[in-house]
């Protein structure tokens, strides 16, 4: 038996589960863009009611929609009729992306000045 022999899976070893798509973290009252049924050429204002792990609950010109997937939620590529038994979908907006980026670089920033004053 060769090493390479040893070291190879065997053929009926289970497959890695593939890690779980999450999308962006969003709290109550925070504004999103939404798209009513998956519209995705009517975008809407709405904000988010049910923060919730895979789909969030909005309100969108006074009415309540429970059931809003993220628009990169990859269930809607494997399954295109799920798109048909929701209330909509939902991605950040432009301004929520560019505060999320200026945090993340001003906390990058932050991280390197504690890390040169760590040294003295």
């Amino acid at each position: 038996m060769t090493a390479t022999a040893k070291t190879k899976p065997a053929a009926d070893a289970p497959a890695e589960e593939p890690q779980q798509w999450t999308p962006p973290q969003v709290c109550i009252g925070q504004t999103v863009v939404f798209y009513y049924r998956g519209v995705r050429s009517r975008p809407g204002v709405a904000q988010v009611s049910i923060p919730g792990e895979t789909a969030i609950g909005v309100v969108h010109r006074g009415q309540g929609y429970g059931e809003v997937l993220h628009i990169n939620d990859p269930r809607l590529k494997t399954n295109p009729d799920l798109l048909a038994s929701i209330d909509g979908l939902w991605e950040e907006s432009t301004h929520d992306v560019q505060l999320r980026k200026r945090l993340e670089a001003i906390e990058a920033r932050l991280d390197a000045i504690e890390a040169a004053n760590a040294k003295y």
